[in-house]
């Protein structure tokens, strides 16, 4: 799908705040350059869908009841991971890029949160 620049998305006024956790996180475990622009990317390219943070919402029941900023939060840790995945020599478990992560990121613990994230991605982004 061909998403175009929306400056009415619900996640903008948290971007940049995100952005900012992506490179953190990035330079915490070493990560390239390319990693982390390929992570913003994914980050923006899935919130960038229309009520994207609403369907969420309606559509899984991990998501019920969790403010935008931390599904945002989340949505952004997880575009670095995958990102690392693909483009890192190493990168690491899920375990212990949770630990890493701000205390907000609770939510990630729950493989049925990553799940729920690469299920729906998997939906409307082709790889």
């Amino acid at each position: 799908t061909n998403q175009e620049y929306n400056p009415n998305a619900k996640y903008l006024k948290y971007r940049r705040k995100n952005v900012r956790e992506i490179f953190q996180s990035a330079e915490r475990f070493g990560f390239r350059n390319e990693t982390v622009h390929h992570a913003v990317a994914i980050y923006d390219k899935f919130l960038q869908i229309e009520d994207c943070i609403d369907r969420l919402r309606s559509e899984y029941e991990s998501c019920k009841g969790v403010i935008s900023e931390q599904i945002c939060t989340f949505i952004a840790s997880v575009a670095l991971f995958m990102s690392a995945k693909y483009l890192e020599i190493k990168y690491p478990v899920v375990e212990d890029y949770v630990s890493s992560c701000s205390a907000h990121l609770h939510l990630m613990s729950s493989y049925r949160w990553r799940e729920t994230y690469l299920r729906y991605l998997n939906g409307i982004y082709s790889f």
